[in-house]
């Protein structure tokens, strides 16, 4: 039974399974910090100050609030962990489900656990104001989790073939809607991030500033609108047939410009507020037509899978032979 599995890949599950809860356990002290002043693990996030009184501070901040959201990304990346751990103890015709076939590759596990170690190295980094490091960090956390998510589109679309014919529809939902989505929000959500770290960086972290409040507040949204519009038009166009069920990373646009705007209601003659109003209404306008694009798109899938169905079904023999006539006719 043994000759089964496989060893890395089950070394890589567990692996990516603790990595997680450990960075899971630091989000929350980070979120238990920010509320209550005493995080779970104060010899590394302990600096004695808030987001309240740090004097780091832009007009395109973060609200407060926004710092529970890392626990709701987090959350959302145990529903594809556990079932991966669920495969593990599952069987199909070929053998284990997390091996027959891989779905869930070594290199999702990897990448993942690559990001969600430099997204802690981030946080504690910036905790202590050190912006350099972080920048750093978030960096790599973006391009891993960039990784971790294309190897998933790879992987199944290499195997789509084969879980259709098996009929294994209810894998194919849960990798679409608990695998990919919790992904792509994890990677796009550390993207907005590595933005407003880039601005802190150029802000605060450098011997002299040269950068004002208000330019590196405009930077920050012009870097973060120009990600977001290379997301959405990659999205609808050339990835559609890899992510076209992919709709949790609209939501975090959503939730960081609403954050920013939350943060503070400065002049509506201010430059920042402008930009900031309108990337915000751009967001919404991209979440409207993400999901008119995937309606109109899967009702047309489903025509042409019905149409090729019933060009494929096996005529009855009394239709078989009135066919045969009149071709001779």
């Amino acid at each position: 039974m043994l000759e089964e599995h496989s060893v890395g890949l089950l070394v890589a599950i567990v692996g990516s399974v603790v990595v997680f809860f450990f960075g899971l356990i630091v989000n929350l002290s980070h979120i238990t910090q920010r509320y209550t002043s005493s995080p779970l693990i104060p010899e590394i996030l302990n600096d004695g100050s808030s987001n309240d009184t740090s004097p780091f501070q832009l007009p395109v901040s973060l609200a407060a609030w926004s710092i529970s959201i890392w626990g709701v990304v987090y959350v959302c990346q145990f529903f594809w962990l556990a079932y991966s751990l669920a495969g593990i103890c599952r069987r199909t015709a070929l053998g284990p489900a997390y091996n027959n076939p891989k779905l869930l590759p070594v290199q999702v596990h990897f990448f993942f656990s690559l990001a969600v170690l430099t997204q802690v190295g981030w946080l504690v980094l910036m905790n202590r104001h050190s912006f350099i490091f972080a920048l750093l960090n978030i960096v790599l956390s973006t391009g891993c989790s960039l990784i971790a998510l294309a190897e998933s589109y790879r992987s199944l679309t290499a195997v789509l073939p084969i879980m259709q014919q098996e009929e294994r529809f209810v894998d194919l939902c849960a990798i679409r809607i608990f695998a990919q989505n919790p992904l792509a929000l994890f990677f796009v959500w550390i993207m907005l991030h590595a933005a407003l770290t880039l601005t802190y960086f150029f802000t605060f972290g450098m011997e002299t500033r040269h950068v004002s409040l208000r330019t590196g507040s405009l930077m920050d949204l012009c870097t973060a609108g120009f990600l977001m519009f290379v997301y959405v038009l990659g999205d609808l166009t050339i990835f559609d047939k890899f992510s076209r069920y992919v709709v949790l990373p609209y939501i975090g646009f959503v939730l960081f410009h609403a954050a920013q705007l939350n943060k503070d209601w400065p002049s509506t003659r201010s430059p920042v507020f402008v930009l900031m109003a309108g990337l915000t209404a751009f967001t919404f306008l991209c979440v409207l037509v993400k999901f008119v694009a995937l309606l109109c798109r899967h009702l047309v899938q489903r025509e042409k899978e019905s149409k090729a169905e019933v060009m494929t079904r096996p005529l009855v023999p009394d239709l078989e032979e009135e066919t045969y006539l009149l071709q001779q006719n």
